[in-house]
């Protein structure tokens, strides 16, 4: 079953209101496009997404 489709600023809720987390994903390419595309297509598919260009960068937002 697919995820339910938020935009990165929305909080999904519970049925009480509560706010539920939800799944993170850190897309970590050299190609800004790639990365792009990546970040929208899960975001899309109701994921949080970061993104970094490279290896420190990623260390750096994991850190975050």
């Amino acid at each position: 079953m697919p995820l339910p489709r938020l935009h990165a600023s929305e909080a999904a809720g519970d049925e009480l209101g509560r706010v539920v987390s939800r799944p993170y994903i850190l897309v970590v390419d050299d190609e800004p496009d790639i990365r792009n595309l990546l970040q929208e297509i899960l975001e899309d598919e109701g994921y949080e997404v970061g993104v970094a260009e490279n290896g420190d960068a990623a260390r750096h937002a994991r850190r975050q």
